[in-house]
């Protein structure tokens, strides 16, 4: 049987539009990534909020926000059944609004600049529970 580049070709090819595809959605901020194990996990969200229940969290999960013209507060709420849980709240340089370990049930709003994304990283140890974030007050 004789060798066909071309198969090698086209499989190159799928590689490098994959890789692509996933380094676009980073740089757009679209999806949510993570580096955790996770049961039971249900979640929500787009650019303007980002909604999560499970029965356990272990690990980091990130997820950019982007606020519309006239939404300058970010409203958090979390609760926790067990284990701990922490925020980190980042503008588009890196810069922290708000950082925070070991949240209970807790509801608040923080003030964030409309110019740029809003990054959210959510660190769970063993936690179960959920957290909300949005631009407008959650119910």
């Amino acid at each position: 049987m004789k060798y066909k580049p071309k198969n090698a070709k086209s499989a190159i090819l799928i590689i490098v539009i994959v890789l692509a595809l996933l380094f676009a959605a980073r740089y757009f901020g679209i999806g949510t990534f993570r580096n955790a194990f996770r049961v039971g996990f249900a979640d929500t969200g787009g650019t303007q909020n980002w909604a999560a229940s499970y029965w356990l969290l272990s690990g980091n999960l990130e997820h950019k926000l982007r606020p519309a013209a006239d939404q300058d507060k970010l409203y958090i709420a979390a609760k926790t059944d067990g284990g701990s849980i922490s925020i980190d709240v980042k503008d588009s340089n890196g810069n922290s609004y708000y950082s925070e370990e070991n949240i209970t049930d807790e509801y608040f709003s923080i003030d964030v600049d409309i110019n740029g994304d809003v990054t959210i990283v959510v660190s769970g140890k063993m936690h179960r529970g959920s957290f909300e974030f949005a631009f407008t007050p959650i119910d």
